[in-house]
């Protein structure tokens, strides 16, 4: 069980560490407290904030606080966290970057490192996703002081961070900003950054929300207007068919007791006097909840590519329909997998941890997800239990799990 506190690991329940670091790792507190070690960065040159919004480019109007707000939205954070757990779906494998024994060791290595971080590298990926409505997501290294192993990804509300770049533009280091922070900045290889739907080289990457911000403002518009709508028709109107003769005074005692009705269970009317309800005038919710629906099928759309993934389709052919709706998800998904393994994974965590252990990145292995369809993975289940009912391959091989894209299992 591991523990954490200032950024360090308890030893007291650690095992041995088979693997020595070539180079110390940093030892630091917190990035949001003042360094004890690393690298002096100068010369450098001031990105544009989380807040700065790339001029209305990278996030939607309103920036950070808009972002927070359509979060809470059902229809939003129902599709993020679909996007999110279909990405989480699969679990990703290590591969050596050559067949050297140097290369299977790196391997070895990283995979062992991954396993031991809290959450496994599902939650590395979790983290990263993030970047979904953020547009970019950011990690701090915590390293293990004691036998130098990546101890956790500490991820990091983007916001209170600036990102400084050199010359090139390329990201150099990290400046906690905000009130109380007064912090050199920080070496960017205490950190990684996952940038999602880069455009330019930029760094910040683009929310999905920029796309699904419309929609969701007509959607707070519709259903103020239904609100309002309900106040005012949401019990149908009485009409009161009154006689020939029927006085003034009589007249306006009777509206008087109409206007109570909803308030009283009963009243009395004179002889001759009708009062029925106008249902013709009842609140139209059909149209704000096409409107409202219409809106929500945007917003999906936006988020995962298509809406019948998401909600039921109406008419001839939705089933055909909704697998065609269902095959287009299933292409984002497998791009974002693919991404994360390599600009993340691969580029980043697992270059870093072989840097620290052997003093190059030259055996760095590869992280990536089978990025099995539902027919694929069908297809190569059908072709193991051939081969395992032919006693072509033994149950315990440890392939099979890897090309199924089944987690490791515990051993007893």
């Amino acid at each position: 069980m591991w523990q954490f506190w200032n950024n360090k690991i308890s030893a007291t329940q650690a095992q041995p560490a088979p693997f020595a670091p070539a180079t110390a790792p940093p030892v630091v507190n917190s990035a949001t407290r003042t360094r004890t070690s690393g690298n002096r960065v100068s010369a450098l040159q001031l990105l544009p904030l989380y807040e700065g919004a790339f001029d209305g480019a990278s996030l939607p109007p309103g920036g950070g606080a808009t972002i927070e707000k359509m979060r809470r939205d059902a229809q939003v954070r129902s599709c993020l966290t679909t996007k999110r757990l279909s990405v989480l779906s699969e679990d990703a494998h290590v591969y050596p970057a050559n067949d050297s024994a140097d290369a299977k060791r790196a391997a070895r290595l990283v995979e062992e490192t991954l396993r031991r971080l809290p959450g496994g590298i599902g939650a590395v990926v979790s983290g990263a996703l993030d970047a979904l409505a953020t547009g970019y997501a950011l990690g701090e290294l915590v390293w293990d002081a004691e036998n130098g192993y990546l101890a956790q990804i500490r991820w990091h509300d983007p916001r209170r961070f600036a990102l400084l770049a050199d010359a090139s533009g390329a990201v150099v280091a990290i400046k906690p900003v905000g009130a109380g922070t007064d912090t050199a900045p920080i070496p960017r290889e205490r950190f990684v950054l996952y940038t999602y739907q880069s455009r330019y080289g930029s760094p910040f990457g683009e929310s999905d929300l920029i796309a699904a911000h419309e929609p969701w403002w007509r959607k707070q518009t519709l259903n103020r207007m239904w609100l309002s709508a309900l106040d005012r028709f949401g019990t149908p109107p009485v009409v009161a068919t009154i006689p020939t003769g029927f006085g003034q005074k009589m007249a306006d005692d009777l509206a008087a007791q109409l206007a109570r009705l909803q308030t009283e269970s009963a009243i009395t009317v004179p002889a001759g006097v009708g009062v029925t309800f106008d249902q013709q005038r009842l609140e139209p919710g059909a149209g704000f909840l096409s409107a409202v629906a219409y809106q929500d099928a945007q917003i999906a759309r936006a988020v995962l590519g298509q809406e019948l993934g998401s909600q039921a389709g109406t008419g001839a052919g939705s089933y055909a329909l909704g697998k065609v709706h269902q095959a287009v998800g299933d292409d984002w998904i497998q791009s974002l997998r693919s991404d994360i393994a390599a600009s993340l994974l691969s580029a980043q965590i697992a270059r870093r941890i072989t840097e620290t252990f052997f003093g190059d990145a030259q055996n760095a292995p590869t992280i990536t997800f089978p990025n099995l369809t539902d027919a694929e993975l069908l297809a190569r289940r059908e072709t193991v239990g051939l081969l395992l009912s032919g006693k072509v391959v033994a149950p315990d091989e440890a392939w099979i799990r890897g090309w199924l894209g089944v987690p490791e299992g515990e051993t007893q």
